[in-house]
């Protein structure tokens, strides 16, 4: 079983976190991730080498000859960036409780994205602050130098 939760960019699917795979990217063509990020909704694809979306895929007719996969898109600011999915080797089901906490896993990312967005913004206005208070600090004493020597 493999768990990733991905970056897709118009070439490429990055993998930014991954249990059970050990590669970094895949060719966004060849990727059942590519469907996914298309869609509002999940995708699951149960006996992948027999479903017309997916029967064509290289990594279904060649190795790692995935069986089932379940992908739900991740979001940034309202936009779809990438996916959490599953690939699973061997075919299995998927239960409506499956799906439910699949799309709940998918929200527990998106809201993850928003706290790294969030505390970015946070050191970037204190990096601001910073800043300002080195200059004000720089033109205080600037002040008492001039003050002195008039």
């Amino acid at each position: 079983s493999v768990v990733s939760i991905n970056i897709v960019d118009t070439a490429k699917i990055w993998m930014k976190s991954c249990n059970g795979y050990d590669i970094t990217h895949v060719d966004r063509k060849d990727s059942l991730c590519s469907i996914t990020i298309k869609k509002e909704d999940l995708l699951v694809i149960c006996d992948a080498p027999d479903n017309v979306i997916s029967q064509e895929n290289v990594h279904v007719k060649g190795p790692p000859y995935i069986k089932f996969y379940a992908g739900c898109p991740v979001h940034n600011n309202g936009f779809r960036i990438g996916t959490l999915c599953l690939i699973n080797l061997e075919n299995r089901q998927f239960s409506e409780k499956d799906r439910q906490t699949l799309l709940l896993l998918g929200a527990v990312v998106d809201n993850e994205i928003k706290l790294t967005n969030y505390c970015d913004e946070i050191l970037c206005k204190n990096d601001k602050l910073e800043e300002d208070i080195k200059f004000k600090n720089k033109m205080m004493i600037v002040g008492q130098v001039e003050k002195h020597f008039k």
